[in-house]
Order: structure tokens, then C-alpha cells, then sequence
């Protein structure tokens, strides 16, 4: 076997490697699930704001009006007021329609972390709505159960959101669980961002626990 004839076989055996390393991961985003309205669920939150915590605890249901409910702010029940600031501040777009925007068109294995493959992508949109925000990803397949882990998006520049004011850092993480065989859904979501409006600097971050999931008819 002379070195050309070895060169096209490597060439050939990677190519097969490859393939297989995105059959698995396209099985695997195929099994993230974006309808917000297929499940309810509970989500509690905590925010910190120059060392601030403040914790709530949401229901989800697509069937209810209003679909987010404030059941815990604190550790206690709400107020009133609390309940409408929550509501004026509150964001019902739906969780799951900007999450698929945040994802990939085309991912780039890397290398294996821990038994988990990981590949490097550019997000398909703008992270941050009417401003040029797309970000680098880095997502961790888990091979073995051909699921998605793992899922970072994060900023390379710094991100001027309007005069005076820019983002310097951005952060964004998600972890997954499987909900069965064929659905995969967020268990936890972390974000952090830094930067400065005028002469004030700003940094805070958000921890968000997403649990009790339960499919509707």
C-alpha cells in the first residue's frame, strides 16, 4: 500500500467519523422540544444584583389565563403589588420560540470532553432582539443517549444596546433532561451580563430551575 493509497483511506475513515458524529447530534436537537404550550411546569428563579437576591417561584400552564402565575416571591406569598410588578415585567413571548433562534445552523465538532462530544457553533439570529447580537455556542452531545447536555452562548464583543450603555460580557447557559425516549426539555438556565450605562457599572445574574414538567392533552 503506497502513501496515496494510506491518505485516501484516513480521508475516508474521517469522513465516515464525522458522519456518524453529526447523524448523532442532529438525532439529538431533534428531540429539544420549543412548543411552550405542550407542557406545564414550575420554574423558580433567583436573581442577583449587587449581591441582592431576590427569589420567586413561577407556574406555567398554556391552558390558564393568566398563563404565569407568581406563586412565591421570597419564600412567601406575594403581595399585590408584587404580583403586578411581576406581570408589568414579565416577558409571555414564550420561553421555547426564542431558545430555537439561539441555536446553530451549522456546529463544528471539536473534540471529546468527559465522554461528552463538543462542538462549536454561531448562533442563527441575534440573541439580543434589534440589535446585531450573534453570539458564539458551544453545545455538549452525550453520545451514548444521543442527547443534548449542555448549551453556552456567549459574547466575543462588547454590545451597544443604546446610548451610553453597553454590554461588555454575556452569558447564557442551559442544561437538559430527558422527558422521555424523544423529548428532551430544560431543567436549568443561567445568565450573566455586565457592562456599563453612562458612569454606572451593572452586573447581574440569574439562576432558573425548571422541574415538574407534565405534557398536555
Amino acid at each position: 500500500m503506497n502513501k496515496l493509497q494510506l491518505l485516501f483511506i484516513l480521508i475516508i475513515v474521517n469522513l465516515g467519523l464525522f458522519s456518524e458524529h453529526l447523524d448523532k447530534l442532529n438525532i439529538a436537537l431533534s428531540k429539544l422540544e420549543y412548543d411552550k404550550d405542550l407542557f406545564s411546569y414550575e420554574l423558580e428563579t433567583e436573581q442577583i444584583n449587587k449581591n441582592k437576591k431576590d427569589i420567586s417561584k413561577v407556574i406555567f400552564n398554556p391552558d390558564s389565563d393568566p398563563q404565569y402565575k407568581l406563586v412565591l416571591k421570597n419564600g412567601s406569598i406575594p403581595t399585590e403589588s408584587e404580583i403586578k410588578e411581576f406581570y408589568k415585567n414579565s416577558n409571555n413571548s414564550g420561553r421555547n420560540s426564542e431558545f430555537e433562534d439561539i441555536l446553530g445552523e451549522r456546529y463544528n465538532f471539536v473534540t471529546i470532553e468527559d465522554g461528552l462530544e463538543l462542538y462549536e457553533f454561531i448562533t442563527k439570529r441575534d440573541v439580543i432582539p434589534k440589535k446585531k447580537s450573534r453570539m458564539n455556542g458551544k453545545l455538549w452531545l452525550n453520545p451514548d443517549s444521543e442527547t443534548i447536555s449542555r448549551i453556552l452562548i456567549y459574547n466575543s464583543d462588547k454590545i451597544d444596546i443604546t446610548l451610553g450603555v453597553e454590554l461588555n460580557v454575556f452569558t447564557l447557559e442551559f442544561t437538559f433532561n430527558e422527558y422521555s425516549r424523544e423529548i428532551s426539555v430544560i431543567d436549568n438556565m443561567n445568565m450573566h451580563f455586565s457592562g456599563k450605562a453612562v458612569f454606572l457599572e451593572f452586573d447581574q445574574e440569574s439562576r432558573s430551575k425548571i422541574y415538574n414538567y407534565t405534557m398536555l392533552d
